[in-house]
């Protein structure tokens, strides 16, 4: 499964320029996906089919996001601030599946209710 995703990815990231909405809308939209991803995985959990889909859905929706918001990020972000994010993802271990799961949905659900903006 991780190499079919892998391969999903590659061809969506060699393809991005199919997508011609603007920025925001492919984020807002991307995000939707990732969110409705998480929330099937947390509330059917004994289903391999739903974990599968899942998790290509999260694996093609950060392919298609990663790379906008990575580019966002740095038109507004510091440097320095960067690293505070990516140490708070590692207190979710020790919790489980679902308790990650749902955490994730809820982060980008929240995420999700403020607008994204472009730098000027």
């Amino acid at each position: 499964m991780y190499a079919a995703g892998s391969v999903l990815c590659w061809f969506l990231s060699r393809r991005l320029e199919v997508f011609t909405a603007p920025r925001i809308r492919l984020v807002f939209w991307s995000g939707a996906v990732i969110l409705a991803a998480c929330i099937m995985a947390t509330f059917v959990q004994h289903s391999l089919w739903v974990a599968g889909f899942a998790f290509f859905l999260i694996r093609a929706g950060r392919t298609i996001r990663n790379p906008i918001l990575g580019q966002m990020q740095n038109e507004h972000i510091p440097s320095g601030s960067r690293a505070t994010a990516l140490s708070i993802l590692s207190l979710l271990a020790g919790f489980g599946l679902p308790a990650i799961f749902a955490a994730c949905a809820a982060v980008v659900f929240i995420g999700l209710l403020f607008p994204v903006r472009e730098a000027a």
